[in-house]
């Protein structure tokens, strides 16, 4: 991550979206080869656990949407005996992960997701402009 992109905002926009209701657990933001940038993880998860694991379920979406000709991966969907798992793209090198009890409904799980993914786009934004200048 760009040194110029300031990670406490970032972590408060998380944190901000597992406010919206209880059952979020926890959200991070991941490179796409499992480098944790940022979070807001309220369990006990290891933070390079996670972010290990969210690289991982990439890959293998993208193998398998790949392998069967469906276009290019948009979000990954685990549903878990007691909760859920949801990887959704926030720009071109990292994802949204969001942790997710089992009581938790699905359409609001994605809204968030993509929701927190905005807003972080919307922070990078300004130093992408910077960039290409």
């Amino acid at each position: 991550m760009s040194a110029s992109i300031d990670e406490e905002k970032i972590k408060t926009t998380l944190k901000e979206a597992t406010s919206h209701t209880s059952e979020i657990e926890g959200i991070a933001l991941v490179s796409y080869d499992g480098i944790m940038i940022a979070n807001a993880l309220h369990n006990d998860s290891s933070q390079e656990m996670v972010a290990a694991i969210t690289a991982t379920l990439l890959n293998l979406g993208k193998l398998s949407v790949d392998v069967l000709q469906l276009g290019s991966l948009e979000q990954v969907f685990i549903k878990c005996h007691d909760g859920y798992i949801v990887i959704g793209r926030a720009g071109d090198a990292s994802v949204i992960t969001m942790l997710a009890k089992r009581e938790a409904k699905l359409g609001i799980l994605i809204d968030e997701t993509n929701r927190a993914a905005e807003a972080v786009l919307k922070l990078q934004e300004p130093v992408a402009k910077k960039k290409g200048k």
